[in-house]
């Protein structure tokens, strides 16, 4: 009776924490994302406009 009761405690604790390991990846790649579109913009921005950003200034966000 104390075996499976062990065994749903167990597997309960592994599926929090698959979902909080799942969560942070998803952020990081949802950031690396975001930083990729942010680098393509800007590109497109600055050939499209003589070398100068919407912002006027050059600054990047992303390492890389």
């Amino acid at each position: 009776m104390l075996s499976p009761l062990v065994h749903r405690l167990v597997r309960c604790l592994f599926g929090l924490l698959t979902v909080l390991i799942r969560a942070d990846l998803s952020k990081d790649v949802e950031l690396l994302v975001l930083c990729h579109e942010n680098q393509v913009l800007r590109r497109n921005s600055v050939a499209g406009h003589g070398g100068v950003t919407p912002t006027g200034s050059g600054s990047r966000c992303c390492r890389g």
